[in-house]
C-alpha cells in the first residue's frame, strides 16, 4: 500500500540472479494524464505527458540520476492510498508519464528492479506533512547486486509550486536534486464486486491467469500488450514456476474485486472483505485498451 511509513532504514542486497517468488508477475497500473482539482498546497496547473520530463541530478549507490517525473496521489486518483500524496520517481532515462502515477506495491518495485536489472528510486511526500519524506530505491551496488534503501528522510528543500515539485536530499555521494511536473491521474469509473468480475478487463485477466497456470505461452502472449512483453519473457523464461497463476486464481476466489477506470486504462485490486483496508498487491494488474480490445500492460 502506498504512502508515507513508520522511520525505519533497511539496506539488503540481491543478487539479480536471484530466484523470486512464484512467477506471478505483478502488472503495474499505467495511466492516462488528465486534470483534476488541485489538491491542497498544490497548483491549479497540469502537465501533460508531453510535458511531463523532469530533471534530476546526484548518484545513489552506482546509478547516476538525471531524469524524474512526479503524480498526484489522492483519493480522486489512487484507491490504494489513505493518504494525499506526490510520488517522484528517478533514474537515469527517461521516464513515462503514466510511471509515476501507479500505485504498485514496494515487492512489485523491487521485483521490476531485480528480475528487469532496472534500478529505480521513488520518493513519496505527504502534502499534509511534509516533514518526512518516504524513499524507497533500488540500486546497483558497486559489486553490481541491487541493493534495497527503505527509508524516511527529512529534505534539505522542498517547493510544490505551478504544477511541479522540486527539492533536494543527501545522497551517499552528495547532494542529489530533482525538478518534476506533477501528472494527474483521475479515476474516470468504478467497477466492484460481480460487476467488476464481469467487466471485460477482468475477463482479459482471468484468461492471461488461466493461460500461464496451463503453460499456454502464446495464449497469454496475445492478451499482453507489446510495452509489457519484456516482463512476460521474464515470467514464462524456461524453468520458470507457472504453478503461481494457479494459485493466484485461487487466490482471488474470496476476495473482493474491483476494476478502476482511468480513461483507456484500467486497474484490477482484490481486497480482503474482512478488511476493506487491505489491498493483495501481489495480484494487482493494469490493463491498457488498444485496438478495441483490452490488454495487460507494464509499468
Amino acid at each position: 500500500m502506498a504512502g508515507l511509513r513508520p522511520a525505519r532504514s533497511v539496506t539488503a542486497a540481491f543478487d539479480p540472479g536471484e530466484k523470486m517468488r512464484p512467477a506471478i508477475c505483478v502488472f503495474l497500473i499505467a495511466l492516462t494524464a488528465a486534470p483534476v482539482p488541485a489538491a491542497p498546497g498544490l497548483a491549479a496547473e497540469v502537465s501533460t505527458p508531453t510535458a511531463a520530463r523532469g530533471t534530476a541530478s546526484g548518484i545513489l549507490g552506482t546509478l547516476r540520476l538525471t531524469e524524474s517525473l512526479a503524480a498526484l496521489h489522492n483519493e480522486s486518483s489512487d484507491p490504494v492510498s489513505p493518504i494525499n500524496y506526490i510520488r517522484v520517481v528517478l533514474d537515469d532515462r527517461a521516464i513515462k508519464p503514466w510511471q509515476a502515477g501507479a500505485y504498485p506495491s514496494l515487492a512489485t518495485l523491487r521485483d521490476d528492479a531485480i528480475k528487469g536489472k532496472d534500478p529505480v528510486v521513488m520518493l513519496e511526500v505527504d502534502v499534509e506533512n511534509t516533514e518526512e519524506v518516504f524513499l524507497s530505491a533500488f540500486i546497483y551496488g558497486p559489486d553490481q547486486k541491487i541493493y534495497t534503501i527503505d527509508n524516511t528522510l527529512e529534505l534539505e528543500t522542498l517547493s510544490i509550486d505551478n504544477g511541479r515539485i522540486s527539492g533536494s536530499f543527501e545522497g551517499d555521494h552528495g547532494t542529489i536534486s530533482f525538478d518534476a511536473p506533477i501528472n494527474r491521474f483521475p479515476i474516470t469509473s468504478k467497477q466492484s464486486g460481480s460487476k467488476a468480475r464481469a467487466s471485460e478487463p477482468f475477463k482479459i485477466f482471468a484468461s492471461f491467469l488461466h493461460a500461464l497456470a496451463d503453460g499456454d505461452r502464446d495464449k497469454a502472449a496475445a492478451l499482453v500488450s507489446p510495452l509489457a512483453m519484456p516482463a512476460l519473457r521474464r515470467l514464462v523464461e524456461p524453468g520458470e514456476d507457472m504453478g503461481g497463476a494457479a494459485a493466484a486464481l485461487d487466490l482471488i476466489k474470496p476476495l473482493v474485486s474491483e476494476v478502476y477506470y482511468h480513461g483507456d486504462r484500467a486497474v484490477i485490486v482484490h481486497r480482503d472483505p474482512k478488511n476493506e483496508l487491505e489491498v493483495v498487491e501481489e495480484i494487482a494488474f493494469s490493463l491498457v485498451r488498444s485496438g478495441g480490445r483490452w490488454l495487460l500492460d507494464d509499468r
